[in-house]
């Protein structure tokens, strides 16, 4: 099993950008075989 922790700073003109891309990110990644879980957290 892997686990991967990211913590990510943005700057503040990019937040919306990033998460709606990461959003974007998570929605495809759940989809993955094998993929048993994906937080996207704030």
């Amino acid at each position: 099993m892997y686990i991967t922790i990211v913590h990510i700073k943005v700057l503040p003109d990019y937040i919306d950008l990033f998460i709606q891309a990461s959003t974007e990110n998570h929605l495809e990644s759940v989809k993955e075989p094998g993929n048993l879980r994906f937080d996207l957290l704030r």
